[in-house]
């Protein structure tokens, strides 16, 4: 490009990171008026595009860029107006020397107060405010479409089951749950081959409540119909229940265990006390476990397939499905369908929340979680 009043070659050269092209013999500068925009206030550089548009005033300067007449233009804003050139073609501005310093500039923030200058208590509060900050973009970011980690999650996804995530080891020992499942898992095993003739005599039967002394109530937790009904209870045992018995402590998570499973066993033979089916499974009283989880642990996540997508979202969420669930199948419980007691995971359900409720004001903060499961 060539200086327009001494036809010099102009040099490249930049200033605060904007580029502009400099005549070595007169001091003239052309530059685009994109790049001016960014030092001038945003009035200033619309009357000067304002008078290019409206005006278009010839001027004898023609523009280095693409060596057409430029418009002349005369910005006012200034302690005194100034007249300079401006290409509407290509959108170069020509200033001839002094011209740029008379037109105004945007003023510069003043500089802020920076961490180091605050107060010792203040920075820390500006501290714990942004750890809290970092916690809930984290926490958003796990509640969403993601992917399993192990192909097994999904095969456990697939079948509607919960998979634990975050894992971290638990205080004490969970023997109440590794016992329970234990048993439950050696009566289906030991009684298969007869399976069908051991739950009709002992099964919980509505409507004789009194055979074998009543004890039917606790022979019935044991068994389960098939294999799948005995994993699906022991995969919610193990997993919900060490981290409930390790919070109560063995003896009030027993309590839970049974007050749950005798709840469910109640609602069950009030929907139908004439009934001649027997009732087995221990799910009543993990329904208690479950739901007492969820309250106590909200904060805990978990990964489900859902509507063929891989989601991990909070146990709260888990529990309004699980809850909207057992509602349904109630409904089908009193109208004859299905063969799942509901109303028994409902009765539970309502000691898990009893049961929370009264213990809420334990010493042990109610987010506390030591691992948290699924």
């Amino acid at each position: 490009m060539l200086c327009p009043r001494c036809n010099q070659k102009l040099s490249k050269a930049s200033q605060q990171g904007a580029f502009f092209w400099a005549c070595p013999s007169c001091n003239g500068r052309t530059v685009s008026l994109d790049v001016v925009r960014k030092a001038v206030p945003i009035p200033v550089s619309k009357e000067i595009w304002q008078q290019v548009i409206t005006k278009q005033l010839p001027s004898e300067v023609k523009c280095p860029v693409c060596n057409r007449k430029m418009t002349a233009v005369s910005e006012t804003s200034g302690n005194s107006p100034t007249n300079i050139d401006v290409c509407k073609t290509c959108r170069f501005i020509w200033f001839d020397p002094g011209e740029f310093e008379h037109i105004p500039k945007k003023v510069p923030p003043k500089p802020g107060l920076s961490i180091k200058d605050l107060p010792p208590d203040l920075r820390e509060v500006m501290a714990m405010d942004r750890l809290q900050l970092l916690r809930e973009e984290r926490e958003l970011a796990d509640i969403g479409q993601s992917s399993p980690d192990n192909w097994w999650e999904l095969v456990i996804g697939i079948f509607g089951a919960p998979v634990e995530y975050n894992n971290k080891s638990i205080e004490n020992t969970p023997i109440a749950t590794w016992t329970l499942s234990a048993i439950m898992l050696l009566s289906t095993v030991l009684v298969y081959a007869n399976l069908d003739d051991i739950v009709k005599s002992w099964g919980l039967l509505p409507a004789d409540l009194a055979r074998h002394y009543g004890l039917t109530f606790i022979t019935s937790f044991f068994l389960h119909g098939g294999i799948f009904h005995l994993l699906g209870n022991l995969y919610f045992l193990l997993i919900f229940g060490d981290n409930v018995e390790d919070f109560l402590g063995r003896t009030k998570y027993l309590l839970l265990i049974t007050l749950s499973a005798f709840a469910g066993d109640i609602l069950h033979i009030i929907a139908d006390p004439r009934s001649q089916v027997p009732s087995i499974g221990a799910s009543g009283g993990i329904a208690g476990v479950l739901v007492y989880y969820c309250l106590q642990f909200p904060k805990a996540k978990v990964g489900m397939l859902m509507w063929f997508r891989w989601l991990r979202i909070p146990v709260g969420w888990m529990l309004a499905f699980w809850i909207a669930g057992q509602i349904i199948g109630t409904i089908q419980q009193l109208s004859g369908f299905g063969s799942v007691s509901a109303l028994a995971h409902l009765g539970g359900a309502i000691v898990g929340v009893l049961f929370w409720w009264v213990g809420k004001g334990d010493e042990k903060s109610a987010g506390t979680l030591l691992r948290p499961a699924g």
